[in-house]
């Protein structure tokens, strides 16, 4: 089985992952580190949870698009929020 790294444009280029991976067959999308940060690696909207779960979605919807898929072909998705103190 092969595996394909996706590296989304207008995401942070220099994360040491990739935000998706394609696998080949059956063809299944796996994500990780949707975060809070803009295409130059900063947090956004420091100490606010809401506006920073709107842009991890956001990214986490870019990502999904680079492989033709969207928020709507999502199968599980955990999320980890951060103690007030520590998200920003």
């Amino acid at each position: 089985m092969g595996v394909s790294l996706i590296k989304a444009e207008g995401l942070f280029a220099h994360a040491p992952y990739a935000y998706a991976s394609l696998a080949d067959p059956p063809g299944l999308v796996f994500t990780a580190g949707a975060c809070p940060i803009d295409a130059t690696g900063a947090v956004t909207s420091p100490g606010d949870v809401t506006a920073q779960m709107q842009r991890a979605l956001e990214n986490l919807s870019n990502a999904l698009s680079a492989v033709g898929c969207g928020l709507r072909d999502i199968l599980k998705m955990t999320v980890y929020v951060a103690a007030h103190e520590l998200a920003g």
